[in-house]
């Protein structure tokens, strides 16, 4: 199960920065390939969200289920259904000091190739998927410290 890691440094404090990602509904105003997220339930620290993304014109679509740990700044989530085996990863902020916080982005995917294609495939597949990721945190950072001026 390939797994990206994906930081950007963000200047701006992480309450903002976690405020900002915690707002999932709000991602495609400002995030190209987030074409639609839409909350299905609320709950207990969290919410089930339905998403729709495009990555270099493949369209995508799953429902996952995330988890708010407000004290950690630390967003949880893993796919219920949806276009992959399995998805699922964390949103993590940490303060590096007053004003300046790193936002890194953990995911793990399933694409369900056959092993035999994996090799081949999952590499293209995988360097779509940090682009999309990096634009992602990079839209963030952006939105964030535009706001900050």
């Amino acid at each position: 199960m390939p797994k990206i890691n994906v930081s950007v440094k963000i200047k701006g404090p992480k309450e903002k920065v976690y405020k900002l990602i915690k707002d999932l509904e709000r991602f495609p105003s400002f995030i190209r390939d987030v074409k639609r997220v839409n909350i299905v339930k609320y709950l207990n620290n969290g919410l089930i969200t339905n998403w729709e993304i495009d990555v270099e014109g493949t369209p995508l679509r799953w429902k996952e289920e995330d988890y708010f740990d407000d004290k950690n700044y630390l967003l949880k989530f893993v796919m219920l259904e949806g276009d992959y085996q399995a998805y699922h990863g964390n949103w993590s902020i940490n303060e590096l000091d007053l004003n300046n916080t790193r936002l890194t982005l953990e995911v793990s995917f399933d694409w369900e190739i056959p092993p035999v294609l994996e090799k081949y495939i999952g590499k293209i597949l995988e360097r779509k998927a940090r682009r999309s990721i990096l634009g992602m945190l990079q839209a963030i950072k952006k939105k964030i410290e535009k706001d900050n001026v």
